[in-house]
């Protein structure tokens, strides 16, 4: 049997386009199908390298970058324990949405439980958000479809009930002006 072609693409909301995805994709293939985060930057290091457009090279910029992630990443793990009546439950204290400003367009904040259960907006980015996490899933494991067959049944059927096509949302909006990788780099500069 013939083995199928392989062609690597960049995820929609990547930052990077399918030039590079296919750079990265042919990395793997030469590496035997195993790349570390250390191998792919090294890789990248040489301006002659496709994918050196995949970094920022300037340690300062880097840095103050690597900073704000850094703060996505604990307001990510942040948690709330909330007690009811002796009963308590764990959750996620705060979570990313979009805010519409006129002067700005769409302002990204992470937005505290409570107050994303007062404002429906907020609240249906949350859940739009979570069945993109939910198709995203099923993506990922769709080579195991005979093991969690269930679940991509209870997914679709969610999807088809719960989510169907509504008016698009600021967060939605916002990654579908979203400028490619190096355009966006070109005018954070300025």
């Amino acid at each position: 049997m013939a083995k199928a072609k392989r062609i690597y693409r960049a995820h929609p909301h990547a930052s990077f386009g399918d030039t590079e995805a296919a750079w990265i994709g042919q990395q793997f293939d030469e590496h035997g199908g195993e790349l570390t985060p250390d191998t792919l930057v090294q890789l990248s290091k040489p301006k002659s390298s496709p994918g050196h457009s995949l970094f920022i090279w300037d340690d300062a910029e880097a840095g103050k970058l690597y900073r704000v992630e850094l703060a996505k990443y604990h307001l990510r793990h942040l948690q709330i324990e909330i007690v009811d009546q002796g009963n308590k439950r764990a959750m996620r204290a705060c979570f990313p949405v979009f805010h519409e400003d006129r002067e700005a367009g769409a302002k990204r904040s992470h937005v505290a439980y409570d107050n994303i259960l007062a404002a429906p907006d907020l609240a249906r980015q949350v859940v739009e958000k979570a069945a993109h996490e939910l198709k995203a899933w099923q993506s990922r494991y769709v080579l195991y479809k005979r093991v969690f067959g269930s679940v991509f049944s209870a997914i679709e059927e969610l999807e088809s009930e719960l989510w169907p096509p509504q008016k698009r949302s600021i967060a939605s909006r916002k990654t579908a002006k979203r400028k490619p990788a190096k355009k966006r780099r070109q005018s954070q500069k300025r």
